[in-house]
């Protein structure tokens, strides 16, 4: 038991399998059970085929058992056909059909064995041939004899012919059965390969029975298939079960066979890699890397491949820009990649910038690629807050994207002239009107007025729009559009009408501002004086001696005399100022 448990669960080899295999049979019932145990454990894709092998021998006839033991006997060997036929690729499924549960011999009740019918391959073979002869005219055998033995010829006699040559007369339904017993007594390699090179049907069957019941060989058709290239064809290397890839003496003009097994056999994928550096010219190399970049991808330090190499291969597969981004070692390798990867479509660019975070790259690509779909999303999303990236791309942005960086990277003109490609000027100058923090607001204003940009109409706009909820900043804008627009008074004295009714002059933000903007009004502000409160035009003339003097010179002229509303605020003037 300790040493199934060693050979098997702690230190398992394919040769120590084999060893337990040959030993079977003189094992305990205990340790037959705990064996099909272990194996149920540990079987895997590589172990499957070895033990379908074992199997398929020893379920053939019935066998010798406990009784009390053969019920947990047939429950591991169910769990081990389960596993198998999961593993095992579904070429071997006809193989895969035949598992079954062992079948046990019965004891009669004077405790002799009964008698059970067993299949004798031998007498099947003597069978089919008997059919044969049978089924063939007296004339075709006459025919026959006298065509091989005539005078002077000698009988060039092969077992292994004369069987593979009767699976044609044996009926559909049993050349698998057929092919199965005369696996044992064929011998000649060569017979075999000329039998599968004449493309006979029924080849995967036998070399896959040879495979399973007679290894030995097995091991001879593929010492044959190592040394002569006449065998080097993809077609029989498909029916081979296993083989070693490295025996094969390659060269460039065998380069399908190794396209097969990249492909097809990815078992043997590492020796492959192994193989094509040892033994094919750096042209089929780079060939195969391009038809087969996916495969590879795992062994790309072990190909080697130059920046020269790389970026030449690139232009046929576009996933070799992966490798040749690696060889970079100099600004110019750096241009011709930036070159290339200009060609490449956006999903693979997209990949590309996911598994490698680099500035110039990403500035490269935003400066000389167009964006779209995907790609554009991932790098608006992943970059736009870089200010190095922000302003290359603002032209794949919208209105609502933009607006919530207007704050932190509007700070000059030319970043100004960058948001202005995106934005409208009404746009930027309401965000602004709008902005918590008064400082960046202001110079954000004043920005606008220092470009030519920006109009009347737009400033109108905006200080139109922003009227009711009265911002902070709205006088300020009031004011340095009329020192830019003079021409704009009427509309200057209509606007701090709608103000002033709203309650601004109760705001202390915005005193200040009325009262500077009735000062630059000169005597077009004496209306909207005479209009308030005489408690608010105490106050505002209290802290204005330019609205003071404004006042005596106008309220007191000859024109002014008859107007009743001139009255009250001539009189404060007399009586206060």
């Amino acid at each position: 038991m300790e040493e199934i448990k060693n050979d098997i669960l702690l230190n398992y080899s394919e040769k120590k399998l084999a060893i337990l295999f040959y030993f079977y049979d003189n094992m305990e019932v205990e340790e037959v059970l705990y064996f099909w145990s272990c194996i149920n454990q540990i079987i895997n894709k590589d172990i499957a085929l070895n033990v379908i092998s074992f199997l398929m021998n020893s379920q053939e006839n019935p066998i010798t058992f406990p009784k009390y033991a053969q019920r947990s006997l047939n429950y591991h060997i169910h769990q081990v056909n389960k596993k198998v036929a999961k593993l095992l690729p579904r070429k071997y499924s006809q193989y895969v059909k035949q598992l079954k549960l062992f079948r046990f011999t019965k004891e009669t009740a004077s405790g002799l064995e009964a008698k059970q019918k067993i299949f004798d391959p031998f007498m099947f073979l003597v069978n089919s041939v008997y059919n044969i002869l049978i089924k063939t005219s007296s004339l075709e055998i006459t025919n026959s004899v006298e065509n091989h033995f005539y005078s002077g010829t000698t009988l060039d006699f092969s077992m292994t012919v004369i069987l593979l040559h009767l699976i044609k007369y044996t009926p559909k339904e049993d050349i698998p059965l057929y092919i199965k017993h005369v696996t044992n007594i064929i011998d000649n390699p060569k017979d075999v390969l000329d039998y599968i090179n004449t493309n006979k049907p029924y080849s995967d069957i036998l070399i896959q029975s040879i495979y399973f019941l007679n290894y030995d060989l097995y091991e001879q058709i593929l010492l044959l298939i190592y040394d002569s290239w006449k065998y080097y064809r993809v077609d029989l290397l498909e029916l081979l079960v296993v083989f070693d890839i490295t025996q094969f003496k390659l060269r460039d003009d065998n380069i399908d066979i190794l396209k097969y097994i990249i492909a097809h056999r990815p078992a043997y994928l590492k020796d492959a890699v192994e193989v094509m550096i040892s033994s094919m010219s750096r042209n089929t190399v780079v060939s195969i890397l391009v038809e087969y970049y996916d495969f590879l991808e795992p062994y790309f330090n072990a190909l080697d491949l130059s920046f020269e190499e790389a970026i030449e291969a690139s232009k046929k597969n576009t996933n070799i820009l992966n490798i040749a981004y690696k060889k970079i070692n100099t600004p110019e390798d750096r241009d011709r990649f930036f070159s290339t990867l200009k060609a490449a479509d956006s999903s693979f660019i997209l990949s590309f910038i996911k598994q490698n975070e680099d500035s110039d790259l990403i500035s490269f690509i935003v400066t000389h690629i167009q964006l779209k779909d995907s790609l554009k999303d991932y790098i608006l999303d992943r970059y736009l807050r870089d200010q190095k990236l922000f302003y290359k791309l603002l032209i794949y942005c919208d209105k609502p994207t933009v607006l919530p960086f207007v704050e932190e990277f509007l700070t000059d003109k030319n970043s100004m002239s960058a948001f202005l490609m995106v934005l409208k000027p009404t746009d930027i100058l309401v965000h602004a009107l709008n902005i918590e923090n008064v400082k960046i607001g202001i110079r954000i204003i004043d920005i606008s007025f220092e470009m030519s940009n920006f109009n009347e109409n737009d400033y109108i706009y905006a200080m139109n729009t922003c009227e009711k909820d009265m911002p902070p900043l709205l006088i300020r804008v009031l004011i340095l559009t009329f020192k830019k627009y003079q021409h704009l008074k009427s509309y200057i004295v209509s606007f701090l009408y709608k103000l002033i009714n709203r309650g601004a002059l109760e705001k202390d933000s915005y005193r200040i501002g009325i009262i500077r903007c009735l000062e630059m009004l000169e005597s077009a502000s004496i209306d909207i004086l005479t209009s308030l409160p005489e408690r608010t035009i105490v106050n505002i003339l209290e802290r204005s001696k330019t609205l003071c003097k404004i006042c005596r010179d106008n309220i007191f002229r000859r024109e002014n005399n008859n107007k009743r509303e001139v009255n009250s605020l001539r009189r404060i003037i007399r009586e206060r100022f």
